[in-house]
């Protein structure tokens, strides 16, 4: 869920799960689908940003922060 949210360190997060019990094909499976609406919300909001429509730009990052949190609600 965390490579979800645009803005985590998904470094950190890569680094961490290499002292997990996860097994890497496991690990690369998620994180490649986990990372493209990230990569999708960060790609829009930069262009929303650069373009000044700031009102996007913050509905764009509200909907990516619910689906977070739904997301983080519903594993709990």
């Amino acid at each position: 869920v965390l490579f979800l949210i645009p803005g985590t360190p998904k470094d950190m997060l890569t680094y961490i799960a290499g002292i997990t019990k996860i097994k890497p094909s496991q690990f690369l499976l998620i994180s490649t689908f986990a990372r493209i609406p990230s990569v999708i919300t960060s790609t829009l909001m930069g262009d929303t940003l650069s373009r000044g429509n700031w009102a996007l730009t913050i509905v764009i990052f509200l909907i990516t922060a619910a689906i977070g949190l739904v997301g983080i609600l519903y594993k709990s």
